[in-house]
Formats: C-alpha cells, sequence, structure tokens
C-alpha cells in the first residue's frame, strides 16, 4: 500500500523524502522525487493545540460540559462528546453528512464532514490540510499540481495538492504573524510572498515546496503574482503587482528567485490611492491584462483601470478606464482567447447599481455592452471549457455556480458551504476551475458543469 502511495506522489513530481533532483548547471529546472518537510524552520501552532482564553484556563475544558465564557464573548462548541444543541451533527453546521467529532480544546472538528454535492464535482476536499478555520488564501497550478496558500489558526501556511485535490504530504508554516500575500508556479517551482504589517517576504521552493531561496524584502504590500505562461506551463519569472510605500499600484517582472528583472511601472501615475481594492490578471498574448479598482482621496467613488503589461519589457503599453461610475469589485478571467471583465457598479451616477459583466479586448478596452448579473451572485468569473459563469456571494445556502454566457443551464449547487463567509478564491486552471471556500470549514472543489 505504502508502495501504491510513493507511486502516486512520485507521478505528480513529488514523493516520501527531500531529494531534489536537477540538471548540471545551477540554473537548471528542479524536479521534485519525494515529499519535502515544506517551511521555513518555525512552527506554527496546530489548530487542536491553540490555547484557549484564560477563563478556559481553570479546567472547563475537559469536564465533559459545554461551556460559555460570556465575558470574552467566546464559547465551547463541545467537551468531549457534549456537543452545543445548534451544532450537533454535520449537517447542523452546514455539510451535507459525515461524522462531527471534537477537538481536546473543545473546538468542533470538522475533518470528517463531507460539504460537496457529486453531481457538479469532480474532485473535493473538505477540510484542507486538516484545517477546519482558515482566514482567506489564494490558489496556483503549475499544470500538474495545485499550491495554495492560506491564513491559519496559528500562522500562514504553505501546502500543495494533486491535480484530484489530494494532499501532498502535509502544509508547512512561514510566519506565525503576517498573511498569506501571494503564489506563482516558477520553472524552478514557486515563488510565494508572506505579507507582513510593513513588507513582504518572497521566498523561492522548489516543486515540492521546499525551501531554495529568500527570503527577500519586498517594502510594500504585495497584490498578485501572476505567471508568464506558455504551452500551459510557467517560463522565466511571474508578474508582480504591489503597492510601494505612498505609491500607486506598480508591476515589475521577476526572475524565478524573486529578483527584478525590470523596472518597475506605475499602472495608473496619477492615481493617489485612498482605498485598495482587488486586483486581478490574465495571460494575454506576449504579455498581462490587469484590472485594478481604488478609491483616491477626494472621492469615495471607486475607479477602475485596465492596462496591457508588456511579458518582455514589463512596461504599461496600453490603459483604460472600461466602464464609468463606482467600479468595484473587479474579476478577470479567459474563455478561449475572449477576455471576460466583472464587476460591481455601486454609483448611481455611473449607471445603475448592481452587478455586470462585459468583454474587453487585449489592451483592456469595452468590446461589448455590460449585462446584468443576478443580484445573489458576485462578480468573481469561473470559467469552463465552453461557458463562463458566476460564484454566489454566500447568500442562497451554499456555493452556487450560474452560467452567464455559452450555456442556458440554471445555477447549480456545488457545495454546501461558503453560505457564511462565503468563498476565499477561484482558480480558473485548464484542467476545470477550483473554487474554495472559508465557511463551514475551510475547503475546496473542482467543478464541472
Amino acid at each position: 500500500m505504502l508502495a501504491g502511495l510513493y507511486a502516486l506522489l512520485s507521478a505528480h513530481g513529488c514523493g516520501g523524502r527531500a531529494d531534489v533532483t536537477g540538471g548540471g548547471d545551477a540554473g537548471a529546472p528542479r524536479v521534485c522525487v519525494v515529499p519535502a518537510r515544506i517551511d521555513i524552520g518555525i512552527e506554527c501552532a496546530s489548530f487542536e493545540t491553540i490555547a484557549r482564553p484564560p477563563c478556559f484556563g481553570a479546567g472547563l475544558c475537559g469536564n465533559g460540559y459545554v461551556d460559555n465564557c460570556q465575558s470574552l464573548k467566546d464559547y465551547e462548541d463541545c467537551d468531549g462528546s457534549a456537543f452545543l444543541d445548534v451544532a450537533t451533527s454535520c449537517a447542523q453546521l452546514g455539510y451535507t453528512g459525515g461524522r462531527l467529532a471534537c477537538y481536546a480544546n473543545c473546538r468542533a472538528d470538522m475533518r470528517q464532514c463531507d460539504a460537496c454535492l457529486p453531481d457538479h464535482v469532480a474532485a473535493c476536499v473538505s477540510v484542507v490540510f486538516d484545517t477546519p478555520n482558515g482566514f482567506g488564501g489564494t490558489l496556483a497550478s503549475d499544470g500538474d499540481n495545485i499550491a495554495v496558500a492560506f491564513d491559519a489558526p496559528g500562522g500562514v501556511r504553505f501546502g500543495l495538492l494533486t491535480s484530484k485535490l489530494q494532499p501532498i504530504g502535509a502544509s508547512g508554516c512561514f510566519g506565525t504573524e503576517g498573511s498569506f500575500g501571494a503564489v506563482a508556479p516558477t520553472s524552478l517551482g514557486w515563488l510565494f510572498g508572506v505579507q507582513l504589517s510593513d513588507h513582504a517576504d518572497l521566498y523561492g521552493l522548489d516543486p515540492c515546496g521546499a525551501l531554495i531561496g529568500g527570503p527577500k524584502r519586498l517594502d510594500g504590500e504585495i497584490s498578485v503574482l501572476s505567471p508568464r505562461v506558455m504551452n500551459g506551463k510557467a517560463n522565466a519569472g511571474p508578474l508582480l503587482a504591489w503597492y510601494p510605500p505612498a505609491m500607486p499600484l506598480s508591476v515589475v517582472l521577476l526572475d524565478d528567485a524573486g529578483n527584478f528583472q525590470t523596472t518597475p511601472a506605475t499602472v495608473d501615475p496619477a492615481a493617489q490611492y485612498a482605498r485598495r481594492g482587488p486586483v486581478r490578471v490574465v495571460s494575454v498574448e506576449n504579455g498581462f491584462l490587469i484590472a485594478a479598482s481604488y478609491s483616491t482621496s477626494s472621492s469615495e467613488d471607486v475607479t477602475t483601470v485596465t492596462a496591457r503589461i508588456g511579458a518582455v519589457s514589463g512596461m504599461i503599453e496600453a490603459s483604460q478606464r472600461p466602464i464609468a461610475g463606482d467600479v468595484r469589485d473587479v474579476s478577470l478571467a479567459k474563455l478561449g482567447e475572449e477576455i471576460y471583465f466583472a464587476y460591481t457598479n455601486s454609483s448611481i451616477t455611473g449607471g445603475a447599481s448592481g452587478r455586470y459583466w462585459l468583454r474587453l479586448d487585449a489592451n483592456g478596452a469595452a468590446i461589448s455592452p455590460s449585462t446584468p448579473i443576478a443580484r445573489h451572485f458576485s462578480s468573481e468569473l469561473v470559467a469552463f471549457g465552453s461557458w463562463m459563469g458566476v460564484a454566489n456571494d454566500g447568500t442562497i445556502g451554499g456555493l452556487v455556480i450560474a452560467p452567464i454566457f455559452g450555456s442556458e443551464a440554471p445555477p447549480f449547487l456545488v457545495a454546501r458551504a461558503g453560505s457564511n463567509s462565503g468563498y476565499w478564491d477561484v482558480l480558473n486552471d485548464p484542467a476545470g476551475p477550483i473554487v474554495a471556500w472559508m465557511h463551514p470549514g475551510f475547503g475546496m472543489a473542482r467543478v464541472q458543469p
């Protein structure tokens, strides 16, 4: 059985020890033979060992009763075989079924709960890396495996899964402070950014997530790492989008180790960013298309800019404001060679309030009229092989996908999850989109129509 497991992991570039092989020269790509320990030599506390508030330190956890600590606005989920009346089963927590257990620190253990519905799911993991509660993260693919960087109780973590969402080893700790930042594949493995209070640390990782370089300090706030892709594989280093100190959103091309290859370019030099919205990037021929929303110090309305960036020069080759009004919550995705742009318009003067989608050209200019999106759905685009959809915003009983172009199918339920905190990322992978959610649990699914 173990031999079969190692064969499965090796088929995905990873196996059971920290063995990494490479070519004769130092710049040759590295191939992970068996899984390595993923971390930077520190330990994040595991969820089940995190200390409870002081009122539980007097022996209340472990007494067999579910206690409420009103002074600290905290309570036990369970204690041994005793559970809160409103959370005695996986189903009551919002799952489709499974077995609910209790951690030793009196938190509900949802690792054996089932979230996904089989009709529209090709692969599912209800609780990623044994982390029943997380605070958001980001996903990336190298064409073989899926990287997930996320914030969890105890620290910032990085882990790898196969294309079928089977964990490859355990996740690793990259700091007890900060947040997940960004991650992208490179020709050597991965580049992972961890955001701290006033700067980000960039780590170079091999294909199995073992540290091969860094940290490199990046002053400011990291937004996106986007791979330069040819023939479905990352080549050269990624594009970095970040906010340097007291500067507007900027972009620069990196090498595999996180060094600047080009001179940083400002996406919108005239902007004075007072509030920052999401930043999205897709690859276009010989470059990237970026969309970013922000507000200025003189207005509460949010402006959105799109810009084409050269894949060799790293310079801004074209810049647009594709839609007027208070435009926020932007999303970009490709369906074949067509580029889709979705957004929320909150401005009465700039058009009717609501969520919309339209198509852009490779320079970011609108080439179709705006089309409304149903009110229960977000502006996060989910791309399938022949049609485009959007995810729900967590208000209709689970994680739901609705087609908006190329299909007349009705919305369909993916998982009884995402109903409170919603999804935290969508990865539009060529093998099928992957959606991830924060509540209940901390899981993800590869979606099929």
